[in-house]
């Protein structure tokens, strides 16, 4: 089930028989995404433990940067967020951050310096239909644009994205070794066909 309301989903689960899965509730969660990030995530690094993980764009209202930071925070991760002061992290994820001993910093620019260090970087759009009006949707859309000059030649991290995208980032990364976003979608196929099989198979 998807649904623009935060905790519809889980709302809705209470009064159906049938198993649900959350496929996207507003604002709040997107846990299907998640798997898929962490498959990807360990079948392109080999391990999850301890990566530094950099996020940039919507932070606010990225449901898939919500799940992926809560699940993220058992594998002792730290993290780099990146966006503008509206749009940082809200407030209860970053007390999860904290109550679960993680480390994070917060940027509003983005630099290749930054970038560097990471293990992976996690681009996010900026979701205008999430805002509250036109006006501080566009003083916020373009102000952590991923440009080609932030990644150098020699960058080791990878680079995701939940897709779809708009125009967060610049086109031509899609050519670099570092961009790994096609491949999580293709690696969202056998996630989610396992999902669906737990939902019909009960042995």
């Amino acid at each position: 089930m998807r649904h623009p309301q935060p905790h519809s989903v889980e709302e809705f689960s209470k009064y159906v028989t049938a198993p649900v899965i959350n496929a996207g509730d507003g604002e709040n969660e997107h846990p299907t995404q998640s798997l898929v990030d962490l498959y990807t995530i360990h079948s392109e690094l080999g391990d999850l433990k301890n990566l530094k993980i950099g996020f940039i764009g919507d932070l606010k209202y990225g449901r898939t940067v919500h799940s992926l930071v809560k699940i993220l925070t058992k594998f002792d991760c730290s993290f780099t967020f990146i966006s503008s002061d509206y749009l940082q992290i809200p407030s209860k994820l970053r007390d999860f951050i904290i109550q679960n001993g993680n480390s994070f910093e917060e940027h509003e620019k983005v630099n290749s310096q930054l970038l560097e260090g990471l293990d992976v970087l996690y681009v996010t759009r900026v979701q205008k239909e999430r805002f509250p009006s036109e006006e501080i949707y566009r003083k916020n859309k373009d102000l952590c644009y991923l440009d080609r000059k932030h990644i150098s030649a020699t960058s080791d991290f990878i680079i995701l994205h939940p897709l779809p995208r708009v125009d967060e980032m610049d086109r031509t990364i899609d050519d670099l070794p570092c961009a790994k976003y096609f491949e999580q979608v293709r690696y969202s196929v056998p996630i989610r066909m396992a999902l669906l099989t737990l939902l019909v198979n009960k042995s």
